[in-house]
């Protein structure tokens, strides 16, 4: 069948279509530094390509059968707003969002200052210390911000709004502050849409804390586990079933983090107590191989406060006990710099 030179042009404009987006996809996928970028946060458009499949065969298969038109800018459009996550048809937001700020402007962050309404009852544990200096010395973050509980939630995590991992740092802020005194910084800025951005989020926001308060001396990134045997998760203290927690250290195993020992002494500080006062509650210290902002300061550690086999009351009862975990060891560390 001949063709004229209009359905020739579209015929070749569809070719180099698919082409150009073929090439994409075999380059997020196989350039080595495709997937580092990938597991560091930032491969976006690997992550739709992973993460939404039947949105690309969605994109490509009716243009590869020519069954239906192709805008070539509009797909290159599509493309790059997932990769650079702008808005093309919105130039002003997109320049804006692109520009520096002048130096020594900080860019706003929202910071809880809520308390939890429901007080959670803890169990014996440190007793309450009023007379501490009013200094924040404890950070606490959330990187996977929309994490839940799925006994109580029904599903594991949120995209449109922050899970009950949030509670549970709402919870330990307000017992370190009226039980022992501390003065503690919580963030509940989201930093887990997209999920694959998590970590250099949050970096920002650890980063911001590190440099705002140079009295830190712990700097908590609050998780829940993905472990599904309840068996593991549970302990009773005090008559009460309780989450039982985990920490994560990270080492220089993938990337450079000089003095990564230090954040496992600590760690290993935090679990040795936890016996001490709470047998049964701390699973113990386990090193990995990332550096989960942990590099930002000596004392930052990852806690998984229970898992997706754990009731929310329960990780809000653990909050209590945790905190009563760090006041004491800060108590026995009290000439640890920074």
């Amino acid at each position: 069948m001949a063709y004229t030179s209009g359905e020739g042009g579209i015929g070749l404009r569809r070719t180099v279509s698919v082409l150009f987006f073929c090439l994409l996809l075999v380059w997020t996928w196989v350039f080595p530094g495709a997937m580092n970028l990938a597991r560091a946060g930032s491969g976006a458009f690997l992550e739709w390509s992973t993460r939404e499949p039947q949105k690309v065969v969605n994109t490509i298969l009716p243009v590869w059968m020519g069954v239906s038109p192709v805008d070539p800018g509009g797909l290159a459009a599509g493309v790059l707003e997932r990769v650079a996550r702008a808005d093309l048809r919105d130039p002003g937001r997109m320049i804006a969002r692109q520009m520096s700020l002048p130096a020594g402007t900080r860019t706003p962050e929202p910071v809880s200052t809520v308390v939890s309404p429901s007080p959670v009852e803890a169990s014996g544990g440190v007793r309450d210390v009023p007379g501490r200096t009013g200094a924040v010395t404890v950070g606490i973050y959330h990187t996977h911000t929309g994490e839940t509980y799925p006994l109580t939630d029904g599903v594991e995590r949120f995209d449109e709004k922050p899970g009950a991992v949030v509670e549970v740092g709402r919870v330990l802020k307000r017992a370190l502050q009226e039980r022992h005194g501390l003065g503690v910084v919580h963030s509940e800025t989201r930093h887990d849409v997209p999920y694959s951005r998590s970590y250099l989020e949050s970096e920002q926001t650890a980063r911001r804390m590190v440099e705002e308060h140079p009295g830190l001396k712990m700097l908590i990134g609050l998780h829940r586990d993905s472990v599904t045997c309840r068996e593991r998760k549970v302990t009773e203290i005090g008559g009460q079933e309780v989450a039982t927690i985990l920490l994560v250290v990270g080492s220089d195993a993938r990337q450079p983090f000089p003095g990564w020992e230090k954040n496992y002494e600590l760690a290993r500080a935090v679990a040795a107590k936890s016996q001490e006062l709470y047998p049964g509650l701390c699973l113990g210290a386990r090193v990995q191989e990332g550096r989960y902002n942990q590099f930002l300061h000596p004392g930052a550690l990852l806690v998984e406060v229970g898992s997706v086999a754990n009731h929310t009351e329960e990780v809000l009862r653990t909050a209590e006990l945790l905190a009563d975990i760090l006041a004491a060891v800060l108590d026995d560390r009290p000439d640890d710099q920074d």
